[in-house]
């Protein structure tokens, strides 16, 4: 199988320089969880609006492709959404469309799954905020 184009993996660009840092951020929110809930919450902030950039540049790609991204009544979506519901799922379980050698699906794979860490990251944040507030801080500050 021909590997996926550097064009539909804006993630590893080398001209995206936070691109390999995305992930850097979101594991350094967590740590941060020692130091303060301040803390972790800004830095998971960050890494959660990284995601975001991270979901317009796929996003960005199909459009320049001529292609969509899937709706939710995709066979495909729905088959993805199935296998995010496995308890022990890894990389191997969605290898296949990650590095599909059709953009299209390579690309609707990584939204899909960009879209999911993004749902639990807002839901972590969440927490933390009520955390935080709970500590006698102020989401304002």
């Amino acid at each position: 199988m021909p590997p996926v184009s550097q064009e539909i993996r804006p993630h590893l660009r080398s001209d995206d320089p936070g691109g390999p840092f995305r992930e850097a951020e979101y594991v350094e929110g967590s740590l941060a969880s020692g130091t303060s809930k301040e803390t972790e919450l800004k830095l998971t902030n960050v890494a959660r609006a990284s995601f975001e950039e991270l979901l317009e540049d796929y996003r960005d790609q199909l459009r320049a492709l001529g292609k969509q991204e899937w709706p939710r009544e995709h066979r495909h979506t729905q088959w993805l959404r199935q296998l995010n519901r496995e308890p022990d799922a890894n990389y191997d379980m969605f290898k296949k469309g990650i590095e599909h050698y059709d953009p299209t699906i390579a690309a609707n794979v990584l939204i899909g799954l960009i879209k999911l860490t993004n749902y639990l990251l807002d839901r972590q944040i969440r927490q933390l905020e009520q955390a935080f507030l709970e500590e006698g801080g102020s989401v304002n500050a």
